[in-house]
Parts: structure tokens; sequence; C-alpha cells
């Protein structure tokens, strides 16, 4: 299958440049990470960002909430697999949410897969 065919059948955006998307600026990265994760790790469990949502919820922080459902859709529906590990760079990616909306998606699912 090619990538152009997940894109297709998932509606979603294929672009060779996933590497561009990924680079996210250190000083924009800082707040919602540091807030939400505060270990310092390369990957998070969904039992982390469930956690991290409960919290979110608590304190009524909405753009947390959103970002965080956005990184359990990833986990649960994108790209679900056994050890249900998420990189922090996709983390550091819901931060900007027109980089994330413009993220190619159907490539990363077509590697996955």
């Amino acid at each position: 299958m090619k990538p152009i065919l997940v894109c297709l059948i998932l509606g979603l955006h294929v672009s060779p440049i996933a590497n561009e998307f990924l680079f996210v600026d250190p000083e924009r990265m800082t707040n919602f990470r540091m807030r939400r994760f505060p270990k310092k790790k390369n990957t998070y469990g969904l039992k982390e960002i469930d956690d991290a949502l409960k919290h979110a919820k608590l304190e009524r922080h909405q753009e947390d909430v959103l970002q965080l459902n956005l990184l359990q859709n990833i986990l649960s529906f994108l790209l679900s697999n056994k050890g249900r590990n998420v990189w922090v760079k996709y983390i550091d990616l819901v931060n900007d949410l027109q980089h994330f909306n413009r993220f190619p998606w159907g490539e990363q699912v077509y590697n996955f897969l």
C-alpha cells in the first residue's frame, strides 16, 4: 500500500517533510510540557497522559485539556501500539495547533503499519 492510499482512505495529510514538523522551538514547548509532564523523558504513556488530563480538568485549563485529548487520540487511534507510548516530540507538536493540523499524519500512520 502506498502512502497516498492511506491519505485517501483515512483522510489524513501525507507529506515528505514530517521531520520539519517535529522540530519545535524549545522556548515554545516548555510551558505545556513542563506544566503537565515535569519528568524529563523521551516517551510518555497513556496512563501519564490520563493523569495529566484529570489534573487539567480539575484546574479548568481548557487549552491543556484539548492538547491532552489530542495526545490521547494519537495514542488510541492513529499510532496505537502495544507499548502505548508517545514520543515527546508529539507532546511538543500539540502545543502548536496549526502545526498539529498541518502535520502529515497519513505518512506517520503508513510508516507505523
